[in-house]
């Protein structure tokens, strides 16, 4: 059984995670990923984005074990993992932005932001969560 404290670091560190690469799709494409609005600044947009973000993450593998869901392989779940991020990001843009102050361009931007954060993610769960404690 793993720590709270151990959770509650792996949270954290995925939440950085996404803040980082969110803040990086809103200077690589500024038309297409903004933060902030007339009620949020655009760090706090960042960073609660990304909070709301790792939230919808972190549920998954719970969710998909309530269900009696097994996924096989680990890219499997990577692609369950993308379709969230996807799914995930498109909402808090488009059904959420008012309050998120996060807002994209297309659904395409979401797609591609949401591989990217995925990637990310997924490297960071694979070559430091994955190293130092067992799979949960």
């Amino acid at each position: 059984m793993r720590k709270l404290g151990d959770k509650v670091l792996q949270f954290a560190s995925f939440w950085a995670i996404n803040i980082a690469f969110l803040w990086l799709a809103s200077l690589v494409w500024p038309s297409y990923v903004v933060f902030g609005n007339a009620n949020i600044t655009p760090v706090l947009g960042i960073i609660w984005t990304a909070f709301l973000l790792t939230a919808a993450l972190y549920p998954v593998s719970t969710v998909l074990k309530q269900l009696k869901i097994k996924v096989a392989k680990e890219s499997y779940m990577g692609l369950v993992y993308l379709v969230v991020n996807i799914v995930a990001l498109w909402v808090l843009a488009r059904w959420l932005g008012s309050v998120t102050g996060f807002g994209i361009g297309a659904f395409w931007v979401a797609i591609v932001l949401g591989v990217v954060v995925n990637f990310a993610q997924w490297g960071f769960w694979k070559f430091v969560v994955k190293k130092l404690k067992p799979s949960f």
